[in-house]
């Protein structure tokens, strides 16, 4: 079995990736991804559109920390290790307490996408949810 942090740990680290909660200090890096990936993101998901700036982004996160310390929704931002190049967001939403299940959510910036991301940190965070019973 493998030693994996809890989710309440907030950080996880996984291979050359490191996934949190998103900061205050995330919002331009935040808006740089948005920028660069809005002609792709822009059809799934309906926040990411043109002129998407960091006002937005800094909205968007004080929304998600709001949503984690409710207990809502999970949304961690994905950055490289090495960089701390914010590559996209996986997180846990539409949380059902009653049933005990959620949903995964995820984006990722353009050049960041067609290397696993999203399904190794998705994986992290479903094992972590499970074993904590989030």
């Amino acid at each position: 079995m493998h030693d994996e942090p809890p989710i309440a740990a907030c950080e996880l680290h996984i291979d050359e990736l490191v996934a949190r909660p998103y900061r205050a200090g995330d919002a331009a890096a935040l808006a740089d991804a948005v920028q660069e990936s809005n002609a792709s993101l822009a059809r799934w998901l309906d926040w990411c559109r043109p002129g998407y700036g960091l006002a937005d982004a800094e909205q968007w996160i004080e929304l998600c920390r709001k949503l984690w310390d409710s207990g809502d929704q999970y949304t961690f931002a994905v950055f490289d290790a090495a960089t701390y190049r914010l590559l996209g967001a996986v997180g846990l939403n539409q949380h059902d307490r009653r049933y005990r299940f959620a949903g995964l959510g995820y984006w990722m910036r353009d050049s960041a996408r067609g290397r696993g991301i999203t399904v190794r940190v998705g994986r992290q965070i479903g094992r972590a949810s499970c074993r904590e019973r989030v």
